[in-house]
Parts: C-alpha cells; sequence; structure tokens
C-alpha cells in the first residue's frame, strides 16, 4: 500500500512539474502577443468608430482632399453646406421635439 501511495505521489509531482513548465511556457506566449493585441484592439475601436460616426469620416475625407486640391482657399468653399447642414439638422431635432403628437383616438 505504502509503495503504491508513494508511486502516486512520484507521478504528481511529476505532473506538477509539467503544469509549471506550461505555465512558464503560456506567460512567455502571452507576452510576445500581447503588443500585437494592442494594435488590433485599437484597429477594431477605429473601425466600430468610424461605423458609428459616417458622416464625420466622409466630411473629413472631404476636407482633406479639398485641401490637398485647392489649399486653404478650397476650404472656404465647404463651410457654407456643412454650416448650413448642421443647422438645418439641429433646427429640425429641435422642432421634432416640440410637436406633440396626437392620439390614436382622436384620430378615429
Amino acid at each position: 500500500m505504502k509503495n503504491r501511495l508513494a508511486e502516486i505521489a512520484f507521478h504528481r509531482r511529476k505532473i506538477l512539474a509539467i503544469i509549471e513548465a506550461q505555465r512558464i511556457e503560456i506567460a512567455d506566449i502571452s507576452k510576445r502577443l500581447e503588443k500585437p493585441m494592442q494594435v488590433f484592439d485599437a484597429g477594431v475601436n477605429t473601425v466600430s468608430f468610424i461605423k458609428r460616426h459616417p458622416t464625420l469620416m466622409i466630411g473629413s475625407l472631404t476636407a482633406v482632399l479639398t485641401f490637398f486640391r485647392h489649399g486653404v482657399p478650397g476650404l472656404s468653399y465647404l463651410v457654407p453646406p456643412i454650416l448650413q447642414f448642421t443647422f438645418s439638422r439641429l433646427l429640425s431635432a429641435s422642432s421634432s421635439k416640440d410637436e406633440k403628437l396626437p392620439d390614436l383616438d382622436s384620430m378615429n
């Protein structure tokens, strides 16, 4: 019986040594992957931002392309449409909040 228990204890120590070696190996691998995972995370966040704000991205791209083609004077052509769009969105949003919707019973 003691021989069997000694065998089990020896086997257990051997397995624990293997486990410890695997933990060290996984820690090394995770340290090597930390920087690429940060870059990947930044990329995912960028794509998510672009999906949430497509108008901002298109407007920025338009401004950059206009600047490269016409320089600073070319950007002055973009200001009136941008202001018109912004104010029309603000006014439509504020007027829709003030409007009261009719009741369903009064419509029939």
